[in-house]
């Protein structure tokens, strides 16, 4: 079985503040609710067309653990429905990932072999599955626990998928028919991201330095690589501004990094770096309406391995340093960073909203 992708039980939405508002220093932002998941929560999408002026649009899905797909009311906290798989031995199955299409129309859950797809006027078991091998004993198709999903903004109807057999796949939404095969990775692929005009593919692998650039509509070839700090196992996210201009990430030393990719150059991309947290930052974010807001997220599972095998006195003394120093950095927080300014906005100062999550 697979690592858990985001280890938490709660779903909180908070109320940002405008960009008029002064801050002198860190404040604690203001939950509205909580939606409590019985198991953890595998992933989670909103809405694509939500518009906080038409409560009906203000929603989102997640994934648990050994329970259906959730639709919760992002202004009460209600649960509005689900959309169920259950498995031969008839329990549920939760995805691996989950992603609204475009237009809100359809939500896309990634199984192992398998694409489900829900109608979202259409809960309950009613779904269409699409296999992503021909059969179980076969090299043709793209084999593997399904990862993570992602649609091309442009619409074009493509959308790709990303597995943890080392492959991503590049479909066609209108007959669901796997059109690109992408290899050569040599870890699992933890996330899929489409460009703005939908001609390259950014993508990112477990224990992996790079995040790399794709050309999807010619060569089909690593374009240029992004180079970011992840020998981890954990899941580092990376998101794309609006404008379609600046990459943003965040790495294993808890920094949050910034790269210019509208230029044509494959050298010297790397704009800024940004010390965010204490700990591995595992999320970097731009909101899509306000691009002078940041958010960054960090924490990771804590591990205590006793040694078996004796050792020296002066060796025990030396691990027992390392164990403590590794176990007591311990930054498991959200961070909303204010930054003024569209224009070039990355030269200049950052301004904190913080607020700690709960603890694992």
């Amino acid at each position: 079985m697979d690592v858990v992708y985001y280890p938490i039980q709660v779903i909180i939405p908070y109320e940002l503040l405008d960009q008029q508002t002064e801050i002198n220093e860190p404040i604690n932002l203001v939950s509205h609710f909580g939606a409590r998941e019985g198991e953890s929560v595998y992933d989670f999408a909103w809405f694509p067309s939500m518009n906080s002026q038409d409560p009906a649009t203000c929603c989102f899905v997640t994934s648990v653990r050994d329970h259906p797909v959730h639709l919760w009311d992002a202004c009460t906290g209600n649960l509005r429905t689900s959309y169920t798989v259950i498995d031969h031995r008839e329990r549920f199955v939760g995805p691996n990932v989950v992603s609204f299409n475009l237009d809100g129309s359809k939500i896309y859950c990634g199984y192992e072999n398998t694409i489900e797809i829900f109608d979202v006027q259409r809960p309950g078991q009613e779904s269409q599955k699409i296999p992503t091998i021909p059969q179980k004993r076969t090299k043709e198709g793209q084999k593997g626990i399904i990862s993570c999903l992602d649609f091309s903004p442009d619409y074009a109807g493509l959308y790709a998928v990303g597995s943890y057999s080392h492959n991503v796949g590049i479909y066609d939404e209108t007959n669901n028919e796997l059109c690109l095969k992408l290899s050569g990775f040599k870890t699992g692929v933890t996330q899929v991201k489409f460009s703005m005009d939908g001609s390259q593919l950014f993508t990112v692998c477990r224990v992996s330095n790079v995040i790399s650039c794709w050309d999807i509509r010619n060569t089909a070839d690593v374009v240029y690589d992004l180079p970011r700090p992840g020998q981890t196992s954990q899941r580092i996210a990376f998101d794309i501004d609006p404008s379609g201009k600046l990459l943003i990430t965040g790495d294993q030393n808890g920094n949050v990094l910034f790269y210019d990719i509208s230029s044509e150059t494959t050298e010297n991309k790397h704009l800024k770096s940004m010390h965010a947290h204490q700990d591995l930052s595992v999320c970097a974010t731009i909101n899509p309406m306000y691009p002078w807001l940041i958010a960054s997220a960090s924490g990771q599972r804590k591990y205590t391995i006793d040694d078996e095998e004796s050792s020296s006195d002066e060796e025990e003394e030396e691990n027992d340093k390392e164990r403590d120093s590794v176990e007591n950095t311990i930054d498991n927080s959200l961070k909303i960073w204010r930054v003024p300014g569209h224009t070039e906005w990355y030269t200049y100062p950052t301004t904190t909203i913080e607020t700690e999550t709960e603890q694992q």
